[in-house]
C-alpha cells in the first residue's frame, strides 16, 4: 500500500524534510510541496537572494584581501564566520554585541572607516541571505516601517559617499573628517541595523525563546568584556594619569569619538541584563551585581551624565516591565538599584576633586546662512565634524613628480596642531637616529615626540613625552635630508618612571610654514622601525591624533538638526515615543519590548547633554533595538 509522507517542516523549525529513496513512496502532492518550499529550488526570488548574498560578501570581504598589517587573515576570518554561520543559525547574536565593544584593529593599520565591525555586519547579512535565513517580511509596510524608511530617505538626503557602498573605504588621504568616507561612518550604524532586522525577523519565527535567550546572553558577554577592558585602562591610567587612553580603547581621539565612550554602551546594554535578571529567577542576583558593576564603571570613569541617565534607564524598564502582574514583585526587589546608584552619582557630584579627563576643548562652529532646505534638511551626514574641526590644522598626502608627499600644513594656535603617528617598540639602551626628507618654503621647526600612550592635553612638551625639536632649512625648493641622534637612556629619563615608549607622533611647530615630507624613518641599528615611512600607502598603518579633543557634539539633537534637519529629528523623536508607546501595551511574557523602548530611551536623555549616535558602535546597537520594537516579528507566510 503506498504511503504518503508529510513534508512540512519539523516543529524545530529544520524547514521541509526532504524524501528519503528506499523508505516509503511519496505522493505528488507531498513532492510538489517539498518543491516549491525548497531552498534549491531556483525561483527568480532564491536567485535573487543568492545573488545579492555573493555580492554583499565580496563587497565585505575585497578589502580584507590585502589589508595593512593583517594581510589577508581578516578575509580568512569572515570565510570561517561565514562557515560557522551556517553550523549555528544564531551565532551572529554573539558576534554582533562583541564586535561592538572589542577594540579592532583600526588604531593600527590606520583604516579608520571600514573595520573588523563592518566585516561582521555585513558577513552576517549575506551568511542570512545565502542560507535563507532572512525574513524580509518583516519591512511589509506599516506605520512604523513608513517611518522608518522616512528616517534612512531624510538621512541619506544630503549623502555624499554613495561610492562607499560599492567600494567601501581604503586608505585615507586627508584628515578623517574632510574625507567624504566620512558621511559614510555617520549612516552605516543606521543602515546596517535595518539591514539586520530581516535575519532577527527570521531567528524570532523559528526559535522566539531561544533567540530571546542568546541575544541578552550575547549582550551580558559584551557587558563583562566592556567591563574588563574599561578596568585595564582604568589601572592603566591610575599608574599613568597622562598616558590614559581615549574612550573605547581606541589609539587616536578621532578613533575614540566613533568608537563611542563606555558610557553610552553601557547605558544600552542595562535593560538587558535586567531583563535576564527578571525573566529568570537564578539570574536575579547575577544581573543586578552587573548593573552595579557597570555603575561603578561610569563612577570611576567620571561619566556623571551617564551615571544620572542610568537611574533613569532603570527605572524606566522597571516601570514598564511591571505592567505584566507576574513581574511585578522581581520589578520591585530590582527597583533597590535606584538609590544605590543615585548614592553614587551624589558622591560623583560632590568629589570634585577627582582626577578625571580633561575637559574638551571645542572650537566655534563656523557661521552658515540657514536656508529652508538645510532647516529641514541639513547640511548633510558628517557635517557637523567639519564644523566642530575647522581649526585643526591640515594633514594631506599629495602625489607629486610621481612621489607621495605628507603635507602638514601650520596652525599658529598649538592647541589645534594635528598630530600624525603610528605603534613603535623601543629598547631600554642603544643610539636612535630620527631623519626626514623634507622641503620647506620657509623657516619652519618639525617636532618629534616619543610617548608613553597619548598626549591627552594640547602642550607643546606633555608630561607623559620626550620631545625632539628639528629646525628645518629651506633650500629652494628641494627635498634636504635632515637627521638627529637620540640616546635610549636620555628618551627614558623624560618619561615618568622610566617607561618605554610606545608612540611615535610628529607635528608641524611652525606658525606660518607648511612642511612636505617625502620620508621620516626612526632608525636602529640601520633598521627603519616606522612602517609605510614613505607614505606610499597613503595614511596605512598611520593615526591621527589631536590632543584635548577626545570627542565632540554637545547635544544629539544639535548635531542631528545641523546633519539631517529639523524633518528627520521629529521622525526620530516620533518612532521612539512609537517605540515606548508599543512597550507599555500589554505584550506577552517574555517580550523584549520594555528593554529595547528602556535602552531607546535611555540615549534619548542622554542625548541632551552628549552626542552618542555620532558614534558608528553605538548608532548600530541603538537603531538595532530601535527597530526591533517597531517592525512586525509575525511568523513568515507560505511561499506559493
Amino acid at each position: 500500500m503506498t504511503q504518503s509522507l508529510n513534508m512540512d517542516a519539523e516543529p524545530g523549525g529544520k524547514g521541509p524534510v526532504p524524501p528519503v529513496a528506499g523508505q516509503a513512496t511519496i505522493s505528488p502532492q507531498a513532492l510538489k510541496r517539498w518543491k516549491r518550499r525548497s531552498a534549491l529550488h531556483l525561483t527568480p526570488a532564491v536567485v535573487t537572494r543568492l545573488i545579492a548574498a555573493w555580492a554583499l560578501l565580496s563587497l565585505a570581504l575585497a578589502p580584507f584581501l590585502d589589508f595593512p598589517l593583517i594581510g589577508a587573515w581578516g578575509a580568512v576570518l569572515g570565510l570561517v564566520y561565514l562557515g560557522l554561520l551556517f553550523l549555528i543559525p544564531r551565532l551572529w547574536l554573539y558576534v554582533i554585541p562583541l564586535a561592538v565593544v572589542l577594540p579592532d584593529f583600526a588604531s593600527y593599520t590606520g583604516r579608520e572607516f571600514y573595520t573588523l565591525l563592518d566585516l561582521a555586519v555585513l558577513t552576517t547579512i549575506a551568511g542570512s541571505l545565502c542560507f535563507n535565513r532572512y525574513h524580509i517580511q518583516v519591512l511589509r509596510p506599516s506605520r512604523a516601517v513608513v517611518g522608518i524608511e522616512v528616517l534612512l530617505v531624510l538621512s541619506l538626503a544630503g549623502y555624499t559617499a554613495w561610492h562607499s557602498f560599492i567600494s567601501p573605504p581604503g586608505a585615507l588621504k586627508s584628515l578623517p573628517w574632510n574625507d567624504p568616507a566620512n558621511a559614510y561612518m555617520a549612516v552605516k550604524g543606521m543602515l546596517w541595523a535595518l539591514l539586520l532586522m530581516p535575519a532577527y525577523g527570521y531567528a524570532m519565527s523559528r526559535h522566539k525563546a531561544a533567540t530571546t535567550r542568546d541575544l541578552t546572553t550575547g549582550c551580558a558577554c559584551a557587558v563583562m568584556v566592556l567591563l574588563m577592558l574599561t578596568g585595564i585602562d582604568f589601572f592603566a591610567g591610575l599608574s599613568a594619569p597622562a598616558a590614559a587612553l581615549p574612550p573605547l580603547y581606541a589609539a587616536s581621539a578621532y578613533l575614540g569619538h566613533y568608537a563611542g565612550n563606555s558610557g553610552a554602551l553601557i547605558l544600552l546594554l542595562i535593560p538587558m541584563l535586567l531583563y535576564s535578571g527578571i525573566h529568570n529567577r537564578h539570574l536575579l542576583i547575577p544581573a543586578c551585581g552587573l548593573v552595579l558593576t557597570c555603575c561603578l564603571a561610569l563612577f570611576v570613569s567620571s561619566h556623571t551624565i551617564a551615571l544620572a541617565v542610568s537611574a533613569a534607564t532603570v527605572l524606566c524598564y522597571l516601570g514598564l516591565e511591571a505592567l505584566g502582574a507576574p513581574l511585578r514583585r522581581r520589578c520591585a526587589q530590582c527597583a533597590l538599584l535606584v538609590p544605590v546608584i543615585l548614592l553614587l552619582l551624589v558622591v560623583d557630584i560632590l568629589n570634585l576633586g577627582k582626577p578625571g579627563v580633561p575637559p574638551v576643548q571645542r572650537t566655534n562652529p563656523e557661521s552658515r546662512e540657514l536656508t529652508v532646505p538645510t532647516l529641514l534638511l541639513g547640511h548633510g551626514a558628517g557635517s557637523s565634524q567639519r564644523r566642530d574641526n575647522a581649526q585643526y590644522s591640515a594633514i594631506e598626502i599629495s602625489d607629486r613628480g610621481g612621489k607621495s608627499l605628507l603635507q602638514l600644513h601650520p596652525n599658529p594656535d598649538l592647541r589645534f596642531r594635528s598630530l600624525l603617528g603610528q605603534p613603535v617598540r623601543l629598547k631600554d639602551d642603544g643610539l636612535y637616529t630620527l631623519a626626514v626628507s623634507s622641503r620647506i618654503d620657509a623657516a619652519a621647526t618639525l617636532t618629534f615626540l616619543l610617548c608613553k600612550g597619548l598626549p591627552r592635553v594640547p602642550e607643546s612638551e606633555p608630561e607623559n613625552c620626550h620631545v625632539t625639536a628639528l629646525p628645518l632649512e629651506q633650500r629652494e625648493g628641494q627635498l634636504a635630508r635632515h637627521s638627529v641622534e637620540l640616546e635610549a637612556a636620555d628618551i627614558l629619563r623624560a618619561l615618568p618612571d622610566g617607561k618605554r615608549p610606545n608612540l611615535f607622533l610628529l607635528r608641524n611647530d611652525s606658525d606660518g610654514s607648511s612642511v612636505e615630507i617625502d620620508s621620516v624613518a626612526l632608525i636602529r641599528d640601520d633598521l627603519n622601525l616606522l612602517r609605510n615611512s614613505s607614505f606610499t600607502e597613503a595614511f596605512d598603518l598611520w593615526i591621527h591624533h589631536f590632543p584635548g579633543r577626545e570627542s565632540v557634539g554637545s547635544s544629539l539633537y544639535r548635531d542631528l538638526f545641523y546633519e539631517v534637519g529639523a524633518l528627520s529629528i521629529v521622525t526620530l523623536l516620533w518612532l521612539m515615543g512609537l517605540s515606548l508607546y508599543r512597550a507599555s501595551r500589554t505584550h506577552s511574557a517574555t517580550s523584549l519590548a520594555p528593554a529595547f523602548a528602556a535602552a531607546v530611551a535611555g540615549i534619548a536623555l542622554l542625548g541632551l547633554a552628549d552626542s552618542p549616535l555620532q558614534s558608528p558602535r553605538v548608532a548600530l546597537v541603538f537603531y538595532c533595538f530601535l527597530f526591533a520594537n517597531l517592525i512586525s516579528l509575525g511568523p513568515p507566510r507560505e511561499q506559493t
